[in-house]
Formats: C-alpha cells, sequence, structure tokens
C-alpha cells in the first residue's frame, strides 16, 4: 500500500460578498469553499480537499499546484502580522466573532489499495491569526 502525505496552506477569510460567511481558500489546490460558520468552512475545506485529491490520485495526476499569488500573499500576511494561536478549529471557533482571517495548515495522508478507492485521513491544525483580528 502506497501512502502519499500533503501539507496543505489553507487562509480563512471573512467572505465580502455574505456578511457573516467565512471563505476558506487551499493554497496548493487553487480551491475555495464558503460555509455559513469559520468551523464549517472548515469542514468544507477538508471534505473539498480529500474529494479533489482523491480523484487527482485516482486519475494519475499530480493534485498540487503552484499557489496563486495573491492568496499566498493574504496568507504570509496573516503568518507575519499575526499571532500564534493553540487550539482546534472547534475551539477557535468559539472566538470567531473577532477574528478577521486564520492562515492553517492541512496534513493530510492518502493510502491507495488494490481495487478499491483511495483510503484518507485528515486534519487541519490553524497556525496563525491575524494580529489585526480583535474587534
Amino acid at each position: 500500500m502506497q501512502v502519499r502525505d500533503f501539507k496543505l496552506s489553507v487562509l480563512f477569510e471573512r467572505a465580502e460578498d455574505l456578511p457573516g460567511f467565512w471563505n476558506a481558500s487551499i493554497l496548493e489546490l487553487d480551491a475555495v469553499t464558503t460555509g455559513p460558520t469559520l468551523e464549517q468552512a472548515f469542514d468544507l475545506a477538508v471534505d473539498m480537499a480529500v474529494t479533489l485529491i482523491a480523484d487527482d490520485l485516482k486519475c494519475d495526476r499530480e493534485p498540487t499546484r503552484e499557489p496563486e499569488p495573491d492568496a499566498l500573499e493574504r496568507y504570509r500576511k496573516v503568518l507575519w502580522d499575526g499571532k500564534p494561536i493553540e487550539g482546534s478549529m472547534a475551539e477557535l471557533a468559539q472566538h470567531e466573532g473577532k477574528l478577521v482571517a486564520v492562515a492553517a495548515v492541512a496534513m493530510l495522508s492518502f493510502a491507495r489499495r488494490e481495487a478499491a478507492k483511495p483510503a484518507h485521513r485528515a486534519e487541519m491544525r490553524p497556525v496563525a491569526e491575524a494580529a489585526y483580528a480583535f474587534a
């Protein structure tokens, strides 16, 4: 069984066009999803990443690509200007009213089995929040 690990940069930002919603951008997959809460945006991002990577692996395509420069710059700004945070996304979501942006790292592992869909396990943990995130 072959196992591949993926380390993905995920940027959570307030959705400008949907008040109260969060956009989750997975930089290395050039993919964005939106959820009504930070925790739901997180869950949708994990589901989307698993689906995209599993599909690419099944078709023998390389899943990751170069991040879009603007998204990468916004992600780096959160890391550079932000402060380290601890805890799970569920714990962080309890304070989402005070947050503007969150940078996270997603660790996804995929194992390919013969005559079966790729198995996966996914974990995401936040790395930093924007320093200007507090109201």
